[in-house]
């Protein structure tokens, strides 16, 4: 993992807005203690001009390199999107780096474990209503074959009863189905004159629960 910080300061060494005249500091941590890798000057301007806004960042990225936080006073605009972009972390801190390096790095590790631990999590389908207490669900390959975590989404929207037909679309009937309708008996599958990969799950009671 790389361990740098990328802090745009002024002429006294305070963060300052990435508008103004300054200089992008590098640190890096080694051993637990912060040194300055590297720096470069940097003056963006006002932004007015987009065209040389984005060269000027396109240019702060590649001195950046693996750095991927970002700190300064404000940040913006066109710099803030493009950082944003090449997957900047991207921080407002007053003060002087030696100020918040250590407190900034641990929530750098807390907000990196969080995305990573997004990027993980299984996505799934969720019925789409059609009206008239219609809903489909197109699953996966993938989806249909994970018997445990979409067993449970569909659990859910079973035990809900607030559908009149579910029309469920697949390669292939899912093995883990009998299961999930065994648990719910009042809820009839529909194979007959389907088209091929379509399953309807129909519930008997839909008009009593609309109705109460």
């Amino acid at each position: 993992m790389n361990k740098e910080i990328a802090v745009m300061v002024g002429s006294d060494n305070n963060t300052c807005s990435i508008f103004e005249f300054g200089q992008i500091v590098v640190f890096g941590r080694q051993h637990g203690t912060w040194r300055i890798n590297r720096k470069m000057p940097c003056c963006l301007g006002d932004g007015s001009n987009m065209a040389e806004t984005r060269r000027r960042i396109a240019q702060i990225a590649g001195f950046l390199g693996e750095c991927s936080v970002f700190v300064g006073l404000s940040v913006s605009g066109i710099p803030y999107f493009e950082l944003e972009k090449i997957n900047c972390l991207i921080w407002e801190i007053p003060g002087k780096p030696e100020e918040f390096l250590d407190e900034l790095w641990h929530e750098v590790l807390l907000e990196r474990s969080d995305r990573v631990r997004r990027s993980l999590a299984p996505i799934f389908s969720l019925p789409e209503p059609k009206g008239d207490g219609r809903y489909s669900l197109t699953l996966s390959p993938a989806e249909a074959a994970n018997a445990v975590s979409m067993q449970r989404v569909l659990d859910t929207v079973l035990r809900k009863r607030n559908f009149r037909v579910l029309e469920i679309s697949c390669q292939e009937q899912p093995v883990w189905l009998d299961n999930v309708l065994q648990d719910n008996g009042d809820l009839l599958v529909d194979l007959a004159n389907l088209p091929n990969q379509r399953i309807h799950i129909i519930n008997q009671g839909y008009t009593l629960n609309r109705t109460r």
